[in-house]
């Protein structure tokens, strides 16, 4: 039963909705309270988990694993396409494919260089606006140029909302749990 409900029956007198009103809200009441020692706890952890999904000062597990042998362009491909994946869903976690290491370079504006952990905020609230806006930000037709065990990949960015927004590079490098990640970025404008 709606509170304005409520209420408006009180005002009217309507003793059927007032009677049901009057029953329903201890068993409301004793129901909530009993509950609480259930979703306070649950509530606790997804929080936790949450903190923990969102946190940027540690690295976390590598957004892929590449099975051994695997050729340095084929797992710069896969993690180029989980990672676009990622950004396409506004995923908040699309963070995981920057190293905590990796260098942020800006064309243009302040700071001119970043570090991935300081980069990876900027990110967020960015990834977070695209969605508010139903702005749809994507990479596309990349290209892998091999240098030894890193790959450095050359993509076009575009915008639903502003087009073309220019070429990014990303290097591309293993990591030590057996996954790949953005070690440097060139070309970062994420306004």
């Amino acid at each position: 039963l709606a509170a304005s409900q409520a209420g408006d029956q009180f005002m009217n007198l309507n003793l059927p909705w007032v009677l049901l009103f009057g029953i329903d809200l201890p068993f409301c009441l004793v129901a909530d309270t009993l509950l609480l020692y259930w979703t306070i706890p649950e509530e606790i952890e997804r929080n936790e988990a949450l903190r923990q999904a969102m946190q940027t000062a540690e690295e976390r597990k590598s957004v892929i694993s590449v099975e051994a042998g695997t050729s340095p362009v084929a797992a710069a491909k896969q993690l180029f396409e989980a990672c676009v994946e990622r950004l396409q869903r506004y995923d908040p976690l699309f963070t995981d494919c920057f190293s905590q290491d990796a260098r942020i370079f800006y064309d243009e504006g302040e700071p001119r260089m970043l570090t991935g952990a300081e980069y990876k905020p900027r990110i967020r609230a960015a990834v977070a606006e695209f969605q508010s806006r139903g702005e749809f930000v994507t990479w596309r037709q990349p290209r892998y140029l091999p240098e030894g065990e890193r790959v450095r990949i050359e993509v076009e960015r575009s915008s639903s909302e502003r087009g073309e927004l220019g070429r990014l590079t990303l290097l591309v490098a293993p990591t030590s749990d057996g996954g790949w990640r953005v070690v440097e970025m060139r070309g970062a404008a994420w306004r």
